[in-house]
């Protein structure tokens, strides 16, 4: 398979989707450099708020309540009750969807995104990397200090 597409002017699409599974700056790379693939971002956008969503709702909702309870049961200790982060996680990925579609409807309209708009993308894309890595930690070290590891 080639790695670029038949004219030759753009990575193939399968190494792209590839690059986003393995090395994602590289993927973003080329989402940036390359035009043709400035109607995937919405998507990518969407996607990836959507999984920081359900996960954070699934943890906020379903495993840190059972951790609670357990904790409390076993007479360990307790798992502190602050839990903004997470509620700021959940903001941010409902705004990042947001800002999906807003994408989406910006592309169908001016057939491209301005420079700006690939700005905010990479820094939302950084932030996903960042933000929910830093939160879950926290989290997984207040259930360690709780438990007294």
């Amino acid at each position: 398979m080639p790695l670029a597409d038949q004219e030759g002017k753009r990575p193939h699409h399968l190494l792209v989707i590839f690059l986003i599974l393995i090395f994602p700056p590289a993927a973003f790379y080329i989402l940036w450099k390359y035009k043709g693939y400035h109607s995937w971002l919405a998507g990518l956008i969407w996607t990836a708020g959507l999984i920081i969503l359900v996960y954070t709702l699934a943890l906020n909702f379903l495993v840190l309540p059972y951790i609670t309870r357990a904790i409390s049961v076993a007479g360990v200790g307790a798992l502190a009750g602050d839990n903004k982060w997470v509620w700021a996680l959940l903001i941010f990925s409902i705004a990042q969807i947001i800002f999906g579609f807003y994408l989406r409807r910006v592309f169908k309209q001016q057939g491209d995104i301005t420079r700006w708009m690939m700005i905010v993308c990479v820094c939302i894309f950084v932030l996903d990397y960042v933000f929910p890595g830093l939160i879950y930690g926290q989290i997984t070290g207040q259930i360690y200090s709780s438990l007294g590891i």
